[in-house]
């Protein structure tokens, strides 16, 4: 435990600076808590530097309180089975089903990187809520960039995200005339 100007750091949080917590308890004026909107936790300490600490503990505080709607990660595998390599340059579109009479709501278009993966920046803002997706991967285009022809135009992966799930990955296996999918892990 460190102490500056009758404050110590904790080793539980190094970075917030407060009193024992009994002390704050005893030094708190009646009515002021942790989420009280007009009355930050430090300004009962009397200091500049107390009350921006308060200030922090309640916005971290209220925000640890709200809830967050359920969401999951993506990521996608792409391989090619013919040569052994990642399946780099595979064009993908990512879409969501709104609803039974609604159409499908494109949300991403992208091609796969030298990994055989979507850029992490690609998926790194979709966090996904729970519902059914669809994966459409150009495989005709890919196939014949490689210079071969597919049997297969394209391949769409549609598949449900439930609330409970946290990380989804799909892999794609590919060859010219077949494809193979699973949940990963």
């Amino acid at each position: 435990m460190r102490s500056l100007g009758g404050l110590s750091q904790t080793r539980d949080h190094p970075r917030v600076w407060g009193n024992d917590m009994a002390e704050l308890k005893r030094s708190r004026p009646p009515g002021l808590g942790v989420s009280h909107p007009k009355r930050p936790l430090g300004q009962a300490l009397g200091s500049p530097l107390a009350s921006e600490v308060g200030s922090v503990l309640c916005s971290e505080f209220q925000g640890a309180q709200r809830e967050e709607a359920p969401s999951a990660s993506l990521s996608i595998h792409a391989l090619n089975l013919l040569s052994g390599l990642p399946a780099t340059g595979l064009t993908m579109r990512f879409s969501r089903h709104e609803g039974p009479t609604q159409p499908w709501v494109e949300v991403l278009k992208s091609t796969t990187n030298t990994d055989g993966r979507l850029d992490r920046s690609s998926l790194a803002a979709q966090r996904l809520r729970a519902g059914t997706y669809k994966l459409h991967f150009d495989t005709g285009e890919y196939w014949q960039l490689q210079g071969y022809t597919s049997f297969y135009p394209y391949v769409e992966i549609v598949f449900t995200i439930t609330g409970a799930e946290r990380k989804v990955h799909i892999p794609l296996l590919l060859s010219p005339y077949s494809y193979t999918t699973y949940r990963g892990s």
